[in-house]
């Protein structure tokens, strides 16, 4: 497994996680999970939350309209029924932009 990179995204932005899992057999379930709570373990779950999209097929996580509650550790967390559980984080940084109101 290689570790998904740091990403620094933009509020209201997309911010796109990748972890790279192989492994055999090759049927291995991903979960991710952000600051000890899953995020998203299947397709149908990340949907439900309108928010997060998950390929399985690539075992990335996509963050749609991203806000600074999203800021945080994301850890890829990958098993396939045997051997041991294999873990990458990486660190999600959402910046916000301040809009300069002139008053006159």
């Amino acid at each position: 497994m290689s570790a998904p990179l740091n990403v620094t995204v933009s509020d209201g932005g997309v911010a796109r996680l990748h972890c790279d899992v192989d492994g055999f057999p090759d049927n291995i379930s991903v979960d991710w999970i952000n600051d000890d709570s899953v995020v998203a373990s299947t397709w149908q779950e990340a949907v439900a939350r309108r928010r997060y999209v998950l390929d399985a097929d690539t075992a990335s996580l996509t963050v749609i309209n991203v806000s600074t509650e999203d800021a945080g550790m994301y850890t890829c967390s990958a098993y396939n029924g045997l051997g041991a559980l294999a873990t990458a984080s990486a660190y999600l940084t959402v910046t916000c932009e301040q809009a300069h109101h002139l008053v006159t």
